[in-house]
């Protein structure tokens, strides 16, 4: 028997099985300590566990209790003490030597520790989304100059900026970079996306927001007739961040209605059954990694299987940094699964409300909610306060329209 590769034979149990035994057994035969071979065997599996245990504790615990650029200066440390031992052990040990190795971890040390902090607003400026932004506005220390950083929160699932401007009028927020939210001009993005289907739905229950944000989505959605709301948010970091828009969001979190689930939003889904009249989703970016899972067919799927008779879905899409093409099939993505929708706009933002069902205005039942307590001042903060205001300003069209 024998075998070969695209034709050529390259080996079998015939003639050179004698080649094949001798090709492996002759070195070893040969070699003073054929040993090595699990010596060898050894480093690599050290190696192996030691990148494993390594990726683990810098991501659970040196990131999470010292920041990313401390755990930079211990591991330079820690390589600098392990090569200084290695040197002691296994080259001769006379005292010059050992001054020397001495000299020159106290010198890699104090070099590690001597570095300047690093440049916040340089760190967390989204280059590799804001270059065009950047070169428009002259160069990256002409936009940088125009704000701060205020806190940075450094974890497993990204790295979390507060930005402000100088005036302190303005705050918004990014997650490795990317601007995700803020007290500007997105706020009325931020509000519509949580209370158009709310407003549009008979009698809105129990509701699932997916994505925290600044919690401004949240704020406000108690004071319709809900008496459940989940808020599921995967980052931690970005549960830490929101609480530096509490002024903006009226301390959503704090709502007796309110349950923040720190998790991942399509698992949730997966591993749950419970039912709800309301399924916000806010991530507005389909490009980003893990956000993407949340424009799928698949996801949508599942989200329709998790409302109720007569539910409502909404997604946000951010139409500013997405070609024609990838829209189309991001909307006819979303149609598939809820064939009827209503379609708003606030600026370079899209809000498509979704459904299984008929779905169109109820002026006289808008009215009525929109000048509910609680609701008629959240609206009145972005400019609507009528239908026929909301209407004017932000309807774009229907699903027709949007087929």
């Amino acid at each position: 028997r024998f075998f070969s590769v695209n034709g050529k034979t390259d080996g079998g149990t015939g003639r050179d099985m004698a080649t094949q035994v001798l090709v492996g057994h002759l070195p070893m035969l040969l070699h003073e300590a054929p040993n090595d071979v699990l010596v060898v065997g050894l480093v690599v599996l050290y190696n192996t566990v030691g990148a494993v245990l390594g990726s683990l504790t810098a991501g659970f615990a040196l990131i999470a209790l010292f920041g990313i650029q401390n755990s930079f200066q211990l591991l330079g440390t820690l390589n600098v003490l392990l090569g200084a031992i290695l040197c002691m052990t296994f080259i001769e040990a006379a005292p010059r030597r050992c001054a020397q190795v001495g000299a020159v971890c106290v010198f890699a040390v104090t070099l590690a520790f001597l570095n300047p902090k690093w440049d916040q607003g340089l760190m967390n400026s989204g280059v590799y989304i804001y270059a065009s932004k950047y070169i428009e506005a002259g160069g990256i220390k002409n936009v940088l100059a125009e704000e701060k950083i205020i806190k940075v929160i450094e974890g497993m699932e990204a790295t979390v900026a507060i930005h402000e401007s100088n005036d302190g009028q303005t705050r918004f927020f990014s997650v490795n970079g990317k601007t995700d939210g803020g007290n500007g001009h997105d706020m009325a993005t931020q509000v519509l996306v949580g209370h158009l289907p709310m407003l549009l739905h008979e009698s809105p229950r129990d509701v699932l927001v997916v994505g925290l944000g600044t919690g401004i989505t949240l704020n406000g959605l108690s004071c319709h007739s809900t008496d459940n709301i989940n808020c599921v948010e995967i980052s931690s970091e970005v549960v830490e961040a929101s609480s530096y828009f509490n002024d903006a969001n009226d301390n959503a979190l704090d709502d007796s209605k309110t349950t923040l689930l720190v998790n991942d939003g399509r698992n949730l889904r997966l591993t749950e059954d419970k039912l709800y009249d309301v399924i916000v989703s806010e991530p507005s970016n389909p490009w980003q990694s893990g956000n993407a899972n949340l424009f799928t067919d698949e996801f949508y799927q599942l989200a329709a299987s998790r409302l109720k008779v007569g539910g409502l879905f909404t997604q946000w899409i951010g139409i500013y940094d997405i070609t024609p093409e990838n829209l189309r099939i991001a909307v006819n993505t979303l149609l598939k699964n809820f064939p009827e929708a209503l379609a708003f706009i606030n600026g370079s933002d899209l809000i498509i409300v979704g459904a299984q069902h008929e779905l169109k205005f109820d002026y006289l039942r808008l009215r009525k909610r929109m000048n509910s307590p609680g609701i008629r001042e959240i609206m009145a903060r972005i400019g609507v306060d009528s239908p026929g205001s909301l209407i004017t300003k932000h309807y774009l069209y229907s699903d027709q329209r949007l087929r």
